[in-house]
């Protein structure tokens, strides 16, 4: 099982260790489907069962807050999720799939 947990990631480490990707490169890894925080809570509590305790709003947003995923780097060539989120969610929780 810990193999299939870290395939996707391990994936995407091999290919950056690749011959032809020069050193300090940045690359970015991504399913191209940005989710919202509150959706991925619902989403791992559908597909594990368990309650997660959020207080949406409970504390004030700091000034340098990041609300948006990062996209600076370029996008891994070749590399593409192998693992879908419900998946990696039930691979994580140590659930069937």
């Amino acid at each position: 099982m810990a193999e299939q947990r870290s395939s996707t990631v391990l994936a995407a480490a091999l290919r950056i260790m690749e011959p032809g990707h020069g050193v300090n490169e940045t690359f970015a890894v991504s399913s191209n489907s940005p989710l919202p925080l509150r959706q991925l809570v619902e989403l791992w509590q559908k597909v594990t069962g368990k309650k997660i305790n959020v207080q949406w709003g409970a504390r004030p947003y700091r000034p340098r807050e990041v609300m948006r995923p990062w996209s600076a780097g370029l996008l891994l060539p070749g590399w593409r999720a192998s693992v879908t989120l419900e998946d990696g969610i039930r691979q994580m929780e140590g659930l069937q799939y």
